[in-house]
């Protein structure tokens, strides 16, 4: 009996070799399936992140694109400093004195008087004839717009005195004779004003102005530059 029992204990060994033999196929063939959905994961992965990459990229760039031509185009940039027009850009007093003499006879027929006046004298730049270009790569905008003018020269009524040859105050009849003083009167200061100094003046002003007006160019990184268009 014991001799029985040790042949069936021998004729099951080859039965569980082969049960232990596919139970490690299996585990390898779970490892190997394992690690390709792994990298299968992987692989999907990246390229998922690749398309938003790519998708955000190209957003940003047509966003880029529409800023910029919205908020930096030449006609904006001049329609919006010719919108000022002919500006005054100075207001110059200038306190003088007129001496008026009229009449063939001296003493019986003639008209004396001296008149003390102020003239107002306007100073403009006519920004209709600005030009500007705008550089996206350098970030930078020209401007330019033609030298300041003496606009007009008015002798301001409210400031005329007349005085006689004693040096007192008096008001002369003759209306006629006041508009001829005036008239010479702002002759005069045409010739004897500082203008140079005046439309130098003008121009420095009126570069503070249009920087001004381009201020929200500047705010988004904008280097304003402002010349004069020369003859």
């Amino acid at each position: 009996m014991e001799e029985k029992n040790t042949e069936i204990i021998e004729e099951k060994k080859p039965t569980e070799q082969i049960v232990i033999k596919n139970e490690i196929h299996e585990k390898k063939s779970e490892k190997i399936l394992s690690k390709k959905i792994t990298i299968k994961s992987v692989i999907c992965i990246i390229l998922v992140l690749v398309m938003l990459i790519g998708s955000f990229y190209a957003g940003y760039k047509v966003a880029e694109n529409r800023f910029a031509y919205k908020g930096i185009d030449n006609t904006v940039v001049v329609d919006q400093i010719k919108k000022c027009g002919d500006l005054i850009v100075i207001e110059y007093n200038y306190p003088d004195f007129y001496s008026f003499n009229k009449g063939p006879v001296p003493i019986l027929f003639n008209t004396k008087f001296t008149m003390y006046y102020v003239a107002n004298v306007k100073a403009t730049t006519n920004l209709e004839k600005t030009k500007a270009t705008v550089n996206n790569i350098k970030k930078d905008v020209v401007v330019k717009i033609p030298h300041a003018k003496i606009k007009e020269i008015i002798i301001d009524d409210d400031s005329v005195k007349l005085f006689d040859d004693s040096g007192s105050v008096f008001k002369h009849r003759q209306h006629e004779d006041i508009i001829e003083a005036k008239k010479k009167a702002k002759k005069k200061t045409e010739k004897k004003i500082p203008k140079d100094e005046i439309l130098s003046k003008a121009d420095q002003q009126t570069i503070k102005v249009i920087k001004k007006l381009l201020n929200f160019m500047k705010e988004d990184g904008y280097e304003i530059k402002v010349s004069f268009i020369e003859k």
